[in-house]
Order: C-alpha cells, then sequence, then structure tokens
C-alpha cells in the first residue's frame, strides 16, 4: 500500500463517518477494500469484532449515539445486543424493528431525522439474487411456520422428509460443500414412504451432532477454510429444532438457546469451519434409515 493510501482514521470512525447513507448490510471485507484504499485486509474479521466489541460493550462511557448503534448492527448485520433493546436512549430515539435474529429490519426516528430499511442476508450465500431470495424465504419465516410454544407433553413424531428438508435448507443458507449431498439425499427421501422419527432418538443423535460442532469452534479461522460465525451456526440450528416442532423445554432445545445466550454476550468472535458444519448435518441425517 502507498503511504498516501494509509488510513488516517480508526477503522470504527471511519465506518461511522462513510457509511450513514448506507440502505443495505454490506460485507466487511469491501468496507476494509474502502478503508485500506483498494488493498485487501489479511483478515477482515478482527475489523468486524472491533465493531461488535463497540456494540456489544456495556461500558457506561460508550461514545456511540443511538443512531450510531443502529448504524453499525444494521450495516454489518450485527443483532442488537439485549442491553442496547432495553437502553432508555435508543427507545426514546425511535421506532425500533427487529427480524428473529435480533437484527434491524428497520428504524425510524421520532424526529424524522434517521430512517433505516432493508433486507439481511446470511455470511456466505451466494451471489445469485433469486436464489438468495429463495433461502432466505425459508429462514425469514420462523414467526409463520411452527408454533414457538409448543408444549413440552406434545412429544412430536419427525419425520424423514421433514427432518431432510430442513437440513437442506441449513446448508443452503450456508452454502456448504454437501449441499449437492442433501439435495440428492432429499430427493430420494421424498420418493419413498415417509418415516417416523421417535424425538428420543433425535435427541440423542441431536447431542452428538451438536457436541461435535461446539468442539470445532475456534476464535482463531485459519486462512485455507471457509468460516461462519458460531453464533450463526447456533441459531440456524435452533430455528431447525423449531421447525421440526421440538418443544422449547425439551433439553436439547434448551442448550441451544443457552449457547446462543452465551456467544451472543461474548466478547471474543467465535467460528467454525464449514467442513464442521457439514459434519454435524450428515450426523444429523443418520437417523434417517
Amino acid at each position: 500500500m502507498e503511504a498516501s493510501q494509509i488510513p488516517q482514521k480508526p477503522f470504527l470512525d471511519w465506518v461511522l463517518e462513510n457509511t450513514k447513507d448506507c440502505t443495505r448490510p454490506e460485507k466487511t471485507s469491501s468496507l476494509c477494500v474502502r478503508y485500506m484504499g483498494g488493498s485487501k485486509p489479511k483478515n477482515a474479521m478482527n475489523f468486524r469484532s472491533q465493531i461488535k466489541r463497540a456494540v456489544t460493550r456495556k461500558d457506561k462511557n460508550s461514545q456511540l449515539t443511538p443512531h450510531q448503534i443502529v448504524q453499525l448492527c444494521f450495516l454489518l448485520s450485527i443483532a442488537v445486543p439485549e442491553h442496547r433493546k432495553d437502553e432508555y436512549s435508543l427507545k426514546e430515539a425511535g421506532t425500533l424493528s427487529l427480524d428473529q435474529y435480533d437484527r434491524i429490519e428497520s428504524f425510524s426516528a421520532f424526529d424524522g431525522s434517521y430512517e433505516k430499511k432493508g433486507t439481511h442476508s446470511f455470511y456466505g450465500l451466494a451471489k445469485n439474487p433469486k436464489r438468495n431470495k429463495d433461502v432466505m424465504i425459508t429462514v425469514q419465516r420462523l414467526g409463520e411456520g411452527p408454533s414457538r410454544k409448543v408444549p413440552v407433553i406434545a412429544a412430536p413424531t419427525i419425520t424423514a422428509r421433514r427432518l431432510s428438508k430442513q437440513i437442506l435448507n441449513y446448508s443452503a443458507v450456508i452454502e456448504t460443500a454437501c449441499l449437492p449431498l442433501f439435495k440428492m439425499q432429499h430427493q430420494h427421501v421424498s420418493s419413498r414412504p415417509n418415516q417416523d422419527i421417535t424425538l428420543e432418538i433425535f435427541s440423542t443423535k441431536f447431542q452428538e451432532a451438536h457436541g461435535a460442532l461446539s468442539l470445532a469452534a475456534t476464535f482463531y479461522p485459519t486462512r485455507t477454510d471457509r468460516f461462519v460465525p458460531f453464533i450463526e451456526c447456533l441459531k440456524l440450528l435452533k430455528f431447525l429444532m423449531l421447525n421440526l416442532d421440538v418443544p422449547e423445554e425439551h433439553p436439547i432445545t434448551k442448550k441451544v438457546s443457552e449457547d446462543i445466550r452465551i456467544f451472543t454476550n461474548g466478547v471474543a468472535a467465535t467460528f467454525v469451519p464449514i467442513t464442521s458444519i457439514d459434519y454435524m448435518l450428515t450426523k444429523l441425517y443418520e437417523v434417517i434409515n
């Protein structure tokens, strides 16, 4: 990088100044290229972590205004932290609408001076707009699908087709390497008589798959593999379970919910390799005969 291209401002300050008018979320790597004057940074996730720490910190002396918090969360599709949602200043600033992952869908300042509206995308989605739309419709319809409050006594029976479809959706959102395989498997499962899977059998295999995914989580992603934020994997996993009507009070659902709480409030960013996600989904597939 030439001397004239060396950034003169900290990344956070530069982002706040240059993305005030953003109308849609932007990849951290794209922001970094602009910030670095055209040079590609070695690890864009470090820059993303800087912003996330600024948004999630509970320091009362934080210099971020309510509008800046909205700006940063919207720009990088960061979930609005619980303590930020409850902040008096944020509630007084305007009307805030969040999606099922606590990311900003829209914000309108009461004085009309600031507004954000847009559609979020998952980390790792393909560039094909039509394909992304089809995938995201599946993900964004959490509120339109099965009830989120399923009685514990329901003890649902999970069907093979339904489980296969949810595994396929999960793989499609992340764009894992095994996506073509899961498509073929789903076609095969759909072409034969449906199979009932008890919650007990699914629960046993789920614990094994979830444990393997947790062990693969790391603070230090390498350059040779594709990585996904662990928190996104957990939220998608809970979405999969709710779409299978697994009760929220069931131990496996409570475990994932607790992990989401822990890693949402965590300071350090944690990632899992795509290969480990494929392994987890493959383990779930083992309950289908």
